[in-house]
């Protein structure tokens, strides 16, 4: 069985930082013993700095990109997301097994071996189910779905069918069989044709939770994956970790992100931004709001 981790880490350090610290919580998870049969695959304009991963994988690649391919993979309309779309078709030419894509701001919590074995067994992932496009269930749908009821959609010879029991998925992680790979197409051009109605940046989101959904059920990743995608704040924190701890080895790094853990911080902020508004302000005038710089310590 062959399986491949892919990510995209380019266009600033705040995504090699994350896409550094994901490789970490991922050898924390095999104890810097990984499985032989999973490979690593980043799409990055600073190769150099992975390098000191290669040791600790049977296979581990950087695939160079410029900016003249970063802009043609975002197209006419400079959709950022379409190059993530763009970049899974060109690696599935090219690569022939199962494969796992993650977003830079994910990182691995336990074991992915029966995960694959699902893909290779024919199963679709992404990453959490976020709900139907039905505003009276899930009411932050309901520009998705006055959208979806009342604007004709075609792409690549078909046309959206919508329907209230649509399902959305967050897709910062995505797990196919390469055998699918002409799914891609799909879901290229239905983010496109979506985009140039309806220029919304999930629109690459509902590309892939409604062609995956329409090729067999889309199963959730998010017990053996974390996504801290409401986390930009921890970016400060990996620019200091990483500054602090540059000399450091692999094996001491993946001790000391052993107490980092992105999304626990997460879900201590949207907590706090929950709580009344009141209650926000007295915690901010008696310096109890959440901060990220509290978290410095735990580096």
């Amino acid at each position: 069985m062959n399986n491949a981790i892919l990510y995209q880490a380019y266009g600033g350090t705040d995504f090699i930082n994350e896409c550094r610290y994901s490789l970490l919580k991922y050898l924390q998870v095999y104890n810097l013993n990984p499985p032989r049969n999973t490979g690593i695959y980043i799409y990055t304009d600073q190769p150099h700095l992975f390098s000191d991963f290669l040791p600790f994988f049977s296979s581990f690649e950087c695939i160079p990109v410029q900016e003249a391919m970063i802009n043609q993979w975002k197209g006419t309309a400079g959709f950022v997301h379409r190059f993530k779309i763009e970049m899974i078709r060109n690696f599935l030419q090219r690569f022939d097994g199962n494969l796992l894509y993650c977003d830079t701001d994910t990182y691995v919590t336990a074991p992915l071996e029966a995960l694959f074995q699902d893909i290779e067994n024919g199963a679709i992932y992404m990453h959490e189910y976020e709900g139907v496009i039905d505003k009276r269930q899930f009411p932050s749908f309901h520009k998705w779905e006055k959208f979806l009821s009342s604007t004709p959609i075609d792409y690549n010879g078909k046309t959206v069918q919508f329907s209230k029991q649509l399902q959305m998925f967050n897709a910062g992680v995505i797990g196919t069989n390469a055998k699918r790979k002409d799914l891609l197409d799909d879901v290229l051009a239905l983010s496109d044709s979506v985009y140039a109605k309806f220029p919304k940046h999930i629109a690459e989101q509902f590309a892939f939770s409604y062609c995956l959904q329409k090729a067999g059920t889309i199963n959730t990743a998010n017990h053996l994956l974390s996504h801290y995608w409401n986390l930009k704040e921890f970016r400060q924190l990996l620019q200091r970790f990483f500054e602090k701890n540059l000399e450091e080895s692999i094996p001491n790094l993946v001790k000391k992100v052993h107490h980092l853990d992105a999304l626990s911080i997460m879900q201590d902020k949207m907590a706090f931004n929950s709580l009344p508004a009141l209650q926000r302000i007295w915690k901010s005038f008696t310096g109890a709001a959440w901060q990220i710089g509290r978290y410095e310590s735990k580096r």
